[in-house]
């Protein structure tokens, strides 16, 4: 049976990380901090080392690998997905939104009117703030805090919905 999407970059990832290492936005080898590394952008991907963070435009499908403070974001109307491991905070704001899926320490925040889709594969907070709509996926519902989560309803599995109906 084939891996599903989400779960296949994520094996992507780990396999480019461990057999070429990863090639870092700003690299700077002075820098103890570690470092945001793209490892995989269909599409424009920007990254700034000052502020770690690194931001995609429309139509973009992106993997990223990052510890410590690390921002991901998906610009303006842009229509993004998005993939990190640890340590993100993903961003998605405008009226499109974005796809996203994260490892442990995440934090999602969807923005304005957007409408969201968040994969939880471990510890994360979730914003959906304004008129915005979220559908997260939590792998461990115990680990999932929807606090910030407008109106979250239980759709069953792990899948929650914030601001708009459980599909």
């Amino acid at each position: 049976m084939p891996m599903p999407a989400p779960r296949r970059i994520a094996s992507v990832t780990v396999m480019l990380l461990a057999a070429f290492g990863a090639y870092a936005c700003g690299d700077d080898d002075d820098d103890d901090r570690p470092h945001v590394a793209v490892l995989e952008c269909s599409g424009t991907c920007s990254c700034d080392a000052q502020t770690r963070s690194c931001s995609c435009s429309g139509g973009t499908d992106c993997v990223l690998a990052g510890e410590g403070n690390v921002t991901f974001s998906c610009d303006g109307n842009a229509s993004c997905g998005l993939t990190c491991t640890t340590d993100c905070n993903i961003i998605c704001p405008g009226t499109t939104g974005c796809v996203a899926e994260s490892g442990a320490r995440a934090s999602f925040e969807c923005q304005g009117n957007a409408t969201c889709e968040f994969t939880c594969n471990a510890d994360c907070k979730v914003r959906c703030t304004g008129a915005a709509q979220c559908l997260v996926t939590c792998s461990d519902v115990e680990t999932c805090d929807l606090g910030d989560c407008r109106g979250s309803t239980d759709c069953g599995n792990g899948v929650f919905a914030c601001g708009r109906a459980c599909p």
